[in-house]
């Protein structure tokens, strides 16, 4: 940085040399073009500006438009909005997928799995037209965009098809995701409000089974018939299919509190309950029940074990020596795996629905996964891989990935797996026998198909009218570059941040010049010294330039022969100044004792110091304005700015505007040296070097010392006085002045206010540097009945921290009350007295005299009705119970606070407002500490019974102030009081691994079981310690994920949707 200043430092003095031979008389005209550097050649180099040479016009942006080539990068975007159309095409052989609306992935699977079932197609494809009036009643608007939906899934060009009204019909909230299965069963009613869709889902879906319950004692059999459109099957505890069908099929015993009601019998009986399948539908649904409901935590959990189950599924060797067998043909046992539905994530509220089906028309196995449509590579064959391209999903899910598992021919194996669709084999039909698409949706479809080609052209046509107009625009942009370059005779002057943002094909504003100002001289020229800014152009570019951006300021400047004589003086008095500097600089070097001091002057050191760079500022101040041909406007202004500045030799004067009586803050120089300086500073002060400091502030100065030395003499005094109280030692303890001790000076104590104290201390310790202190306020102490606010004798050995604004107070003996008297004025004296047996009145706990018990109850009510304190018994109390009062006392060894008389006397009103306040503010706060320490099972016992780990203070109340870990504590942090448990809860989960609905929180002796409390409700206060208990887990139990706790809301299902009938 150093070498490229200089180096410019050095090419701007090139430009000037002219002027060390040069009059101003003889300024010619090749002597002005060489100061606005047009006497320069221009740069031979292509690649590099030139900045401090405006005729240099290379890289500043041509290269964009001579070097690049727009043809071809204008090709690349085509090829790239070619490639974009093509991917959203469909290829041949290929099947269509379902867009996403944000949470709609488990509509897609349904939708993909009901259009490859061959007879529920047929059976949309061959609704009547009145019963598909998308215009007409909610049921036909939702036939009528079911049908067209199946439509552009079979005869869309698109890879993927928009299914937003099919979803609107429906009422669903596109954000929201639902549990699949209850939308199934929804939208699978709605249907069945069509009577010709109602048989063919009966026919397809349905299947019939029967609860048998057999009495034991009579043997009666009773029969209850039911349908069903699925089989809910319980996986806990299974890892196959057969399994899970063998427990749904498996008898019951009813016994116990169980018990089955026998009409036969007329009362409850033991009884034994079985299902018995009747019939079994041409398409089997088995929704396996991942997600169960946890009562006790009020929360679903998803189960993630594995579950086996075959390509095929025999009834017959399921039911083997079953009754169950009796009731079916053997036509009705054989099925065919045909849909397998997948949800990856941890719960039924989050995650995502992936569909494998086989397509019946070439037997090959699809995966769907909404807009993508994949071929399984095994063709006819499931490859059904969970965890293949969601490693990261299942790891944050799961955990680790578990080993793969071996499995038998035919058989697959799944942790995600929620519904299984086989077929029976005999129900499956040949390809000729599926019903063609309806003409009006075939009519609909092609007019989607005709808008996709229409966009795709207007995309296409869009990219290549660009290209075109590139390319034109290129072609000027080239004609511009050359004329540039052209050699012209009239030039024009344009700022270079104009020429770089014409040439940017981005046009940015930033650092663009907009306004001329900065660039005019005095005179409504060109600024000299802005030319290093500016590029000499010819006229013709300028003209193209400002007709294509004609926001842009166009300022037809011309060089300017006054500021180039202006500049050529300051130069001249520059090297003057440089001349002077050196005879200066030499003396301050030999710098020596003047012994002539008549022909010497006083310069201050810091003018002495300063008067090379304040001289050089003073002739750039005279030269910027002068010799022009315009007023010079700013010449007052900049004066004015001047004179609040540091003036040359005003560090010699005083206030008074004599010679200062700081004699280091000057120095007398010889006369040749003031010559040269006030050469430069015609207007600075003068004083001679055998003139007198000023008198007035030599008799200030000794006015100031007598003023200190009584200062420093009064500190002194005051610290001999009060010697124990400035070093804050021997002060009174609580526990001798609550003592029964004859001691006088433990009979009466005093109170300071520490802050004033210490202000004290301050000014004896710095008596020069501190204000004396002559009175000492004690006001914080008291309320605004002027009682006081605080019990002294509770404050003593209080930290700051543990109570809210609460003042600091100092104990003072009563012989250094005297003292404290005479050397300050004290507003408002508080004094702790113990009372005496000689005086009029007492004060007493409890006296068994009916008379005394009256006169106490009375000062209770109006003191605090719920309060015992102490009673002042008065002068007009009966000789007898004067004479129990003394008795009582004198068998007292101590003193309780209750007994000492304060003046001022407490005022309990506020005393207890004050508490209530303090109370409040503690379950109160924003970004507090918790302690949590967690129990095992051991201690269970010991925390239920009502021990618990609390953070208190010395005398047992809560306290805010910071603490470390004890062994076994985690802090949590970024706690508030309007924090509900049930989010401290989630807070501890991140810390132990422990879910809500296992935690036990204790506090206090006190399980905390509200969940929707806030903490600050359930008196938690900041840096306490909570216990907690884990509930310890059921060996028997399978592996759950705990739902997604972001959905904190309600579950509202489908309600408020057409599926609910809007409701």
């Amino acid at each position: 940085m150093g070498k490229k200043g200089s180096a410019a430092k050095s090419t701007e003095a090139q430009f000037w040399q002219w002027t060390e031979a040069k009059d101003l008389t003889q300024i010619t005209e090749d002597n002005i073009l060489t100061s606005y550097r047009l006497k320069t050649p221009s740069c031979q180099n292509p690649k590099k500006n030139c900045q401090g040479n405006p005729k240099c016009l290379h890289a500043l942006g041509q290269s964009y438009w001579t070097n690049s080539n727009i043809s071809l990068i204008n090709e690349q975007e085509v090829a790239k909005v070619q490639k974009e159309i093509e991917a959203e095409q469909r290829k041949p052989g290929d099947l269509v997928g379902l867009k996403n609306l944000g949470a709609t992935c488990y509509v897609n699977t349904y939708l993909q799995l009901w259009l490859h079932n061959v007879n529920f197609r047929n059976a949309i494809y061959s609704l009547n037209e009145s019963d598909c009036d998308i215009t007409g009643n909610y049921q036909q608007v939702v036939c009528g965009q079911l049908q067209l939906v199946f439509g552009l899934l079979g005869g869309s060009i698109c890879k993927s098809i928009d299914p937003s009204s099919f979803i609107q019909s429906l009422g669903l909230p596109t954000d929201l995701q639902q549990d699949a299965q209850e939308f199934s069963k929804l939208f699978m009613g709605v249907l069945e409000t069509n009577s010709t869709l109602s048989s063919v889902i009966q026919h397809q879906f349905c299947g019939e089974y029967e609860y048998q319950t057999k009495c034991l004692s009579c043997q009666t059999i009773t029969s209850r018939p039911s349908r069903f459109y699925e089989l809910d099957l319980n996986i806990q505890g299974h890892k196959e299919l057969k399994e899970c069908i063998m427990e749904f099929l498996k008898k019951e015993m009813l016994c116990g509190e169980n018990q089955y009601h026998c009409d036969a019998c007329t009362c409850k009986r033991d009884a034994v309950r079985q299902i018995f399948l009747k019939k079994l539908p041409q398409t089997l649904s088995l929704q396996l029940l991942r997600f169960v409901y946890d009562k006790s935590s009020q929360q679903r959990h998803k189960i993630v074990t594995s579950l086996t189950f075959p390509d095929t599924l025999d009834f017959s060797s399921i039911l083997n020596g079953n009754e169950n067998m009796s009731n079916l043909e053997q036509r009705e046992l054989q099925y065919q795996l045909s849909a397998v539905l997948i949800h990856r994530g941890p719960s039924a509220s989050s995650g995502h629905y992936i569909a494998h089906i086989k397509d019946t028309a070439n037997e090959n196995w699809y995966k769907f996964n909404d807009e993508s449509v994949v071929k399984m590579k095994t063709g006819t064959k499931l490859d059904l891989d969970a965890n293949k391209g969601e490693e990261n999903l299942w790891s944050e899910a799961y955990g680790p990935l578990p080993k793969k598992q071996r499995l038998s021919k035919g058989h697959h194996s799944s942790k995600d797996v929620y519904m299984l669709v086989y077929v029976q084999t005999s129900s499956l039909l040949p390809s000729n026998r599926c019903v063609a698409i309806p003409e009006r949706i075939k009519h609909m479809v092609d007019e989607h198909n005709i808008q996709f080609q229409q966009q795709a052209t207007v995309r296409l046509t869009a990219v290549h009218e660009d290209q075109l107009k590139a390319l034109n625009y290129r072609k000027s942009m080239l004609n511009f570059v050359k004329t540039l370059e052209t050699e012209s005779d009239d030039h024009e002057w344009i700022h270079v941040s104009q020429l770089k943002y014409y040439l940017n094909p981005n046009r940015p504003h930033k650092g663009l010049l907009k306004n001329a100002n900065s660039l005019i001289c005095c005179h409504g020229n060109l600024h000299v010294d802005k030319v290093p800014t500016m590029k000499y152009i010819p006229k013709q570019a300028a003209d193209i330039l400002f007709a294509e951006c004609n926001d842009l300021p166009r300022f037809k400047l011309n060089v300017c022969k006054p500021c180039v004589e202006n500049r050529c003086l300051l130069l001249r008095k520059k090297r003057q100044l440089v001349s002077d500097s050196e005879v200066i600089g030499q003396f301050i070097k030999n710098l020596g004792i003047q012994s002539d001091t008549k022909n010497c002057f006083y310069v201050g050191k810091v003018s002495l110091r300063k008067w090379k760079s304040m001289a050089l500022k003073n002739i750039r101040l005279q030269h910027a304005t002068k010799m022009s041909d315009i007023p010079d406007v700013n010449g007052s202004a900049s004066e004015n700015s001047d004179s609040d500045e540091f003036v040359f030799n005003s560090d010699i004067l005083c206030l008074h505007g004599s010679l200062s009586t700081l004699a280091a803050s000057y120095q007398l120089v010889p006369e040749y040296v003031w010559k040269i300086l006030s050469t430069y500073f015609p207007d600075c002060h003068q004083i001679k070097g055998d003139s007198d400091s000023c008198a007035s502030c030599i008799k200030e100065s000794q006015l100031e010392e007598e003023k200190l030395l009584a200062i420093k003499k009064l500190s002194q005094e005051q610290k001999s006085d009060l010697h124990q109280l400035f070093l804050n030692k021997n002060r009174p303890q609580i526990n001798a002045f609550l003592s029964n001790s004859s001691d006088e000076s433990c009979q009466t104590i005093y109170v300071l206010s520490a802050n004033a104290l210490e202000e004290w201390r301050e000014f004896v310790r710095q008596p020069t540097r501190h204000e004396p202190i002559s009175k000492m306020s004690n006001v914080e102490f008291l309320c605004q009945h002027f009682r006081l606010l605080y019990n002294p004798l509770d404050m003593v050995n209080c930290f700051p921290s543990n109570e809210a604004n609460m003042p600091q107070l100092v104990l003072v003996w009563s012989e250094e009350w005297k003292k404290v008297k005479k050397h300050f004025v004290i507003d408002y004296a508080i004094k702790l007295s113990k009372p005496s047996m000689m005086e009029c009145s007492v004060m007493l706990h409890k006296i068994d005299d009916p008379a005394v018990n009256n006169v106490q109850n009375k000062e209770l009510q109006k003191q605090n009705p719920t309060a015992e304190m102490s009673v002042l018994i008065q002068s007009n109390v009966s000789q007898k119970c004067k004479k129990k009062v003394c008795n009582a006392a004198e068998s007292h060894k101590t003193y309780d606070k209750s007994q000492i008389l304060y003046s001022p006397e407490l005022c309990a009103e506020c005393i207890n407002d004050l508490a209530n306040k303090q109370k409040q503010l503690l379950y109160e706060y924003n970004n507090a500490d918790v302690y949590i320490q967690k129990v095992s099972g051991i201690q269970t016992e010991e925390t239920n019974s009502g021990t618990s780990f609390t953070c208190e203070s010395a005398e047992g109340k809560p306290s805010r102030r910071a603490r470390r870990c004890t062994r076994g504590e985690k802090k949590l942090s970024d706690i508030s009081s309007s924090m509900t448990l049930r989010d401290l809860k989630l807070k501890i989960m991140s810390f132990y691994s422990v879910p809500p609905f296992d935690q036990n929180l204790w506090f206090n002796g006190k399980l905390l079981s509200d969940d929707t409390a806030s903490l600050g409700s359930l008196f938690i206060y900041p840096n306490c310690t909570i216990t907690l208990i884990e509930d310890e887990p059921n060996p028997d139990n399978l592996p759950v994920i705990l739902e997604s706790v972001k959905n904190v809301e309600p579950e509202r299902g489908f309600k408020g949707t057409g599926l609910m009938g809007f409701q």
